[in-house]
């Protein structure tokens, strides 16, 4: 798992305190990534955002795109195309097959 660091308003900060002290969560971590998971969740701008920006580098297939913004695969098609991305359909080169396979091992580690 990746590490961010945050910084937060003291009120907001002595409510995720006492979220986790109430026993609620575990640590806070927890209680954080459970927040971001349901904002992201409910926000499908969010999640079409990332969903476009991975897919336009390469760093995620068509299938995962449609994953994380929640389509089905004609949409996320349109959405992409009517973004102005072109639409991949094989490794275009042999460093793009090298940074999928990368990607995948990542994955699976």
């Amino acid at each position: 798992m990746a590490v961010i660091s945050i910084s937060l308003p003291k009120l907001l900060k002595k409510e995720v305190d006492a979220i986790v002290e109430s026993g609620r969560y575990e640590n806070k971590s927890e209680l954080l990534r459970e927040a971001l998971r349901a904002y992201i969740h409910e926000r499908k701008d969010l999640r079409l955002s990332a969903a476009l920006y991975l897919y336009e580098k390469g760093a995620i297939s068509l299938g995962k795109a449609t994953e994380i913004a929640e389509l089905s695969i004609g949409e996320m098609k349109e959405f992409i195309v009517s973004s102005g991305i072109k639409l991949r359909r094989f490794p275009e080169t042999v460093e793009e097959a090298e940074k999928g396979e990368r990607a995948l091992d990542e994955m699976i580690s």
